[in-house]
């Protein structure tokens, strides 16, 4: 009976160093098991327009993945690691000026690709996880207004496909 405090006394201090240290220990586990999002922004065609640059949508994918606490590379040509996330945005900007007014368009893809060592043979491979498609149409006769209003639709939509790659993708 004397040794009944005691066990109840250690399974308590056991339980409260649990308590206090696992969700740390958890914590720094996730974070170095989290691996970066690797993002390719390239213009289709040599397409880079002024009003939507690569550096503007990185930006704007970059922005969106903070928001979502996920850390980004640029891509820059590196050799991907297996098992991380490859955010891919190719885009299009067309300008067709009128008589009266501008229009503006911008069409985009993003695709999420997660890449994997299958085979276990050395050779990265990227598979699709997610694909989605957006179009921008902006009119107007005052060009910096139609230019903001292209960027900002465009940064609505791409931060919607984003999400959207995140929260759908396939596995795989």
């Amino acid at each position: 009976m004397k040794n009944k405090p005691i066990r109840l006394t250690l399974l308590l201090l056991g339980v409260l160093m649990l308590a206090t240290f696992g969700p740390a220990v958890a914590q720094s586990q996730n974070s170095a098991t989290q691996r970066p999002v690797y993002l390719d922004v390239r213009p289709v065609a040599n397409a880079n327009h002024s009003s939507l640059s690569d550096d503007l949508i990185s930006s704007m994918a970059r922005d969106k993945l903070a928001s979502m606490d996920l850390p980004t590379i640029s891509m820059g040509g590196q050799r991907l690691p297996p098992d991380v996330y490859v955010l891919r945005i190719l885009y299009i900007v067309h300008r067709q000026p009128g008589h009266d007014e501008l229009t503006l368009s911008a069409s985009a893809s993003t695709q999420l690709l997660r890449t994997d060592d299958r085979d276990g043979d050395g050779v990265v491979r990227a598979y699709s996880a997610y694909n989605g498609l957006q179009q921008v149409l902006v009119q107007g006769s005052d060009e910096q207004n139609v230019n903001m209003r292209l960027r900002d639709a465009f940064e609505r939509q791409l931060k919607a496909r984003i999400s959207a790659a995140f929260l759908n993708q396939r596995s795989f």
